[in-house]
């Protein structure tokens, strides 16, 4: 394709600067490009549609983003260089994207797309982006804004080449890894975690939690405080107040525990299999229930 000489036949032809109100947008090799609709007859639209590729005139600016992801011959709708990808799950329909769209936009500081998959369910692009946004500090103050209950899977800041590739694996983590773990915000190591565990096998899984935490399995008390400590790397009183009760009462439930699980929880090898038993062990307790974040405990 000569796009010279198309650009001499249609010099209204631009390249497409993130706005598609009133306008028709092409794809071409190069790119997106843009044409006002007010600027181009019937008939000049169908020789362009000849030679280029037309989208839809109902998209917006996020069906372009959307478009993209699920099209490998699309360019991207915007230059970019550093990007974060987001997938935000909620525990009931949600309707009011465009506050949540400024509110997400004042706390990266950067441009944000919403792209939605269902009702519950959504993409958050975040375009040029100067540094890796943690959302964790603002998530109490959002729900409570927004009067409702999410989880947020938030990839590293990448270069634009890996736009792709960060929406493939995001796509590909189940939205039930929300009700494992005891957080709201995953970031990529825990996602990938959490992906790999919910491959195992039921009867392996069940197997695994047996061998590893034997008699204490039944004592859920027992669970929820050795993974509170383990969340709390070991410090006692870091534990003890996230639980509300004394170290002695701590210390004495760490010790049932190691005794009913034959584990020593000072053993690195162990508390590893400790870790991966709890996370099993919540997959199949709680299969369709979000966990709380901070386990109850008195």
């Amino acid at each position: 394709m000569d796009y010279e000489l198309l650009n001499e036949t249609f010099p209204q032809l631009t390249d497409y600067r993130t706005d598609t109100k009133n306008k028709f947008i092409f794809q071409s090799e190069h790119g997106l490009l843009e044409v006002p609709k007010s600027q181009l007859t019937v008939h000049e639209y169908k020789v362009l549609s000849i030679f280029l590729k037309p989208l839809p005139e109902h998209f917006e600016h996020q069906h372009l983003w959307a478009h993209f992801f699920t099209d490998e011959s699309i360019q991207p709708p915007e230059d970019i260089h550093l990007f974060q990808l987001l997938k935000i799950v909620f525990y009931e329909p949600f309707n009011k994207l465009n506050d949540l769209q400024l509110v997400l936009e004042s706390i990266a500081g950067c441009r944000c797309h919403l792209l939605p998959v269902d009702e519950c369910t959504f993409f958050i692009l975040l375009v040029n982006v100067e540094q890796f946004t943690n959302f964790t500090p603002f998530i109490a103050l959002i729900e409570d804004d927004f009067k409702t209950s999410f989880t947020i899977m938030t990839t590293p800041l990448e270069q634009k080449e890996k736009l792709r590739e960060c929406y493939r694996l995001l796509q590909s983590i189940p939205k039930e890894i929300c009700y494992f773990e005891r957080k709201i915000v995953f970031e990529l190591d825990e996602m990938i975690l959490t992906k790999m565990l919910t491959s195992v096998l039921k009867y392996e899984s069940e197997q695994f939690v047996s061998v590893v935490l034997k008699g204490s399995a039944y004592e859920t008390l027992l669970l929820e405080t050795v993974e509170c400590y383990i969340q709390h790397t070991g410090n006692f009183s870091q534990t003890a107040k996230a639980l509300y009760i004394h170290r002695n009462t701590l210390q004495k439930r760490l010790e049932r525990f190691e005794e009913l699980s034959g584990r020593n929880l000072k053993d690195s090898d162990d508390l590893l299999k400790i870790s991966i038993a709890l996370k099993l062990y919540k997959m199949h307790t709680y299969p369709n229930e979000r966990v709380e974040e901070i386990p109850l405990g008195t």
